[in-house]
């Protein structure tokens, strides 16, 4: 007994030194040596406590009032502190637009989303509806913003006509007042306290990425007809699956960027909701429950990714979501469940990358418990496969429908790209056959491997308490509540080493331990730690696991581990104030103005700051805007802000980003220009390198045609004057798609080729070339500005053709070849082109 006594005692002074230690070490190594500025200026002490006040009132509400008093308290404080910082309006639209997708799914469902369950199956019902709707119109031609606000508008009345269905905050209101206890209000409060400040930040925190490539929709990924339009965008952030950055079209445009992050800062909420009913089910109480949502999403790495317009929240969040309801599948049979879990997963491949190992991992973890229910001799178990067989035309069109999604955002990609999936699997689609467009190039971005020498040990002390050296991490940082209750969790399965866990808890190790080491071994490796980021799902998967463990332990000092976990909390909550991924520190000074209109971008001042307001007018006044630019050398997320279809040079010819031949010369410069149809280039009137580019614009500066605007510090060139003036053959013209670059008098080109050119008086274009001995009988279709002129089958040798076109107009030629040969493939040598014949000359006369 005196042994126990002192066992107990010994990890009382165990937990406490954990808590203690782990709070310390970072707060001296992040807050006071990284963020030491950042906490002392007004936006974050004035708005720490300003929300700390929301906090406070909140608890002696809940303290002293019922739960009907709680929730006009909590409803009037979000409603004015919205309303003060100009996101009120925002917030609601956003909202509401959620609950029509909600609506959608509930109408197919045909049941009542009056529960998480039900309301989060609804909303993942209602998603894959909407986005096969907005794939078809898109490639169709009307995928533009008003287009896709259009079809939101007709599914939600047409959802309408079976019944109108409370929204997911009567629900809330009702639970709040009837299940939640004085303790799960304050943690609903602190939970309030963290979405507000993320609708806060979403006023001003613009990360690089996000005004990269996803605030900008209007620009990088919206053409004149849909997300399908060629832009002449090179970096392959524009062209992996955009389901994301589709599903919140609805939201862009709108004049504010606040629009889209509130987009993510709802999921943020969903994914709130997600983990709270995801613990429920684990058999842990709604109260406790929701104590733990909040040490698992007060995590930088998770909340602050809510006011970004990343898809990493969205993945996430579909990726969990997948393993809650496989998850019910197990536990409650139901053939829906099922269903859902794998269109969720299937969903996430559209989003992050990283989907493609967190969401294998859980089919892996799914598998493992099919094998050993099926092999165990153990039968006590809840959890046994649904012996019912019949599959439902309803759970068919589910999962029929997030495969329809899902390949109708490869086709763009393969439209685009030439590639399904771009830039990972690239050696993959090579082998089957799969041959990039220009301006793309090959990358090997799954061989990632860690560039720092140092121990395991040392990268992940680095990871949990002092991430200064990894610039990724200190930004979003990932905490180290996941070591704590590890230690904890271990420390109690040896101090009781006779208490048998529960054996749905064991099942759901085996389910979720894939996910865990995937998630530890991408730690492991990634060079500086990774981006802190990537880890949400694998940390949501742990801690969730962690909780639900927790449960299993009778003993007496749970209290002081709730108290320890609070203090993970509020030092969580703290960095994640001080921090973000754009370097913007807290929120906002305190105001008290609830008249403000909503708040536009004063873009007259940003760029007269940064001396290029006078390049921004000159785009304005000249109709330039959405045209397509470049320039660089400079600060990009300035430039991004510029009223064209900007694209950074650094980013375009990077070899990890997009394709650094692009300007390894003049001409292949040019090349890149006259394809992606720039219109402006836009760089500092002195930048060190770049022989190519300096090169090129002195060419252009000495064209008559073109015009020079030149600022203080940067200068633009207007191309658009010229570069209509097009030449008469085929070096003069604009070889626009499927050219390869020039040997000795002649070209090769790939199945598919363009030129665009002009005619002459005759309206005649002469095309010179040669069929080679490995595509006799090649069938060659010409278009001429999408007419069919030729459709012939030419034997080896010789091409000689003489076609009729328009007489004296811009002519757009396309060449479509249904033979090609890889000489690599072939043995003839290493050269690994996709050919079709050669061209010597196409002259118009």
């Amino acid at each position: 007994m005196n042994k126990k006594v002192g066992i107990n005692k010994l990890f009382f002074v165990l937990i406490v030194v954990l808590a203690v230690l782990f709070q310390a070490v970072p707060f001296k190594n992040i807050l006071f040596d990284v963020y030491k500025w950042h906490v002392i200026q007004p936006e974050t002490y004035q708005g720490g406590l300003f929300l700390f006040i929301i906090f406070f009132t909140l608890v002696l509400v809940s303290l002293k009032f019922n739960g009907r008093v709680f929730n006009f308290v909590l409803t009037a404080v979000v409603v004015l502190y919205l309303r003060i910082y100009q996101v009120l309006e925002i917030a609601l639209y956003a909202y509401i637009y959620f609950e029509i997708i909600v609506s959608i799914g509930r109408s197919f469902l045909n049941y009542k989303p009056n529960n998480a369950k039900r309301y989060l199956a609804s909303f993942l019902v209602g998603h894959i509806i909407w986005l096969v709707f907005a794939l078809v119109i898109s490639l169709l031609g009307y995928g533009r913003f008003e287009h896709l606000r259009f079809l939101t508008v007709i599914l939600g009345l047409l959802s309408l006509m079976r019944g109108f269905h409370k929204p997911m905050i009567v629900h809330f209101y009702n639970l709040i007042e009837n299940k939640i206890s004085m303790f799960g209000k304050i943690s609903i409060s602190f939970l309030t306290i963290l979405i507000l400040m993320q609708f806060n930040k979403s006023n001003s925190a613009f990360d690089y990425d996000s005004l990269w490539y996803g605030l900008r929709p209007e620009y990088v990924l919206v053409g004149s007809h849909s997300f399908f339009d060629n832009l002449g965008m090179v970096s392959f952030v524009y062209y992996y699956p955009k389901l994301v950055e589709l599903f919140f079209l609805p939201l862009s445009n709108l004049g504010d960027y606040s629009f889209i992050y509130a987009g993510n800062i709802i999921t943020y909420i969903l994914l709130v909701v997600l983990i709270i009913s995801f613990l429920i089910i684990s058999n842990i109480n709604v109260n406790n429950a929701i104590f733990y949502a909040c040490v698992i999403c007060s995590l930088p790495a998770i909340s602050n990714m809510a006011s970004t317009a990343k898809p990493d929240i969205f993945t996430s969040f579909l990726i969990t979501m997948g393993m809650y309801f496989l998850w019910n599948w197990l536990l409650e049979k139901k053939h829906l469940y099922l269903y859902l879990g794998l269109s969720s997963l299937i969903l996430s491949f559209g989003g992050k990358l990283t989907s493609f190992a967190f969401s294998s991992m859980i089919i892996l973890g799914l598998l493992i418990i099919l094998i050993y229910n099926k092999f165990s001799k153990v039968n006590s178990s809840s959890i046994q496969p649904p012996t019912n067989k019949i599959i439902s035309i309803k759970n068919l069109i589910i999962i029929i429908g997030a495969v329809v999604v899902l390949i109708g955002l490869c086709l763009r990609t393969f439209l685009l790209t030439g590639v399904p999936f771009y830039p990972v699997l690239g050696s993959i689609w090579s082998r089957m056959g799969f041959v990039l467009k220009y301006p793309f190039s090959t990358k090997n971005v799954e061989n990632i491997a860690s560039q720092e020498a140092e121990s395991i040990i040392a990268r992940w002390f680095h990871l949990f308490f002092d991430p200064d050296k990894y610039p990724h991490i200190i930004m979003l940082w990932t905490g180290n509540v996941m070591l704590f209750l590890f230690i904890i969790i271990l420390s109690l399965i040896v101090i009781n080493n006779k208490v048998k866990i529960n054996l749905n808890n064991k099942l759901f190790l085996m389910f979720t331990t894939p996910i865990c080491l995937i998630g530890i071994y991408y730690g492991t490796i990634f060079p500086s730690g990774g981006d802190g980021n990537i880890y949400q799902a694998p940390i949501i998967a742990f801690l969730v696991l962690g909780f639900c463990l927790l449960q299993e332990f009778q003993f007496n000092y749970k209290k002081i581990i709730f108290a320890s976990l609070v203090l993970f909390v509020i030092f969580q909550n703290l960095i994640t104030l001080v921090s973000h991924p754009s370097w913007i520190w807290g929120t906002s000074k305190i105001e008290y103005n609830l008249t403000k209109s909503i708040k536009t971008d004063n873009n007259t001042t940003f760029f007269q700051y940064h001396q290029l307001d006078e390049i921004e007018k000159y785009i304005l006044e000249h109709n330039g805007e959405g045209k397509r630019c470049i320039g660089g050398f400079g600060d990009d997320n300035v430039f991004n802000r510029l009223s064209c279809r900007f694209e950074s040079i650094n980013t375009l010819s990077s070899p990890l980003l997009g394709n650094n031949d692009l300007i390894s010369s003049v001409e292949k410069f040019d090349e890149f220009i006259h394809w992606a149809n720039i219109e402006y280039i836009i760089l500092p009137n002195e930048y060190e390198g770049f022989d190519a580019i300096k090169n090129l614009i002195s060419s252009l500066e000495n064209n008559s045609h073109n015009i020079k605007i030149t600022t203080e510090k940067y200068f633009l060139i207007d191309l658009s004057k010229s570069k209509y003036e097009l030449g008469s053959n085929l070096e003069n013209g604009v070889r626009i798609n499927g050219w390869y670059q020039k040997e000795k008098d002649y070209y090769w080109v790939n199945k598919e080729s363009q030129l665009l050119l002009k005619s002459r008086n005759q309206g005649e274009v002469l095309i010179k070339g040669s069929i080679p001995d490995q595509n006799d009988n090649l069938n060659l279709k010409i278009y001429s500005n999408d007419d069919l002129v030729v459709n012939k089958t030419f034997s080896k040798g010789p091409l000689n053709i003489v076609i009729s076109v328009e007489k004296n107009a811009d002519v757009e030629l396309r060449f479509d070849s249904d033979k090609s040969f890889i000489p690599s493939n072939l043995g003839i040598n290493n050269d690994t082109r996709e050919l079709a014949f050669v061209v010597y000359d196409i002259i118009a006369n």
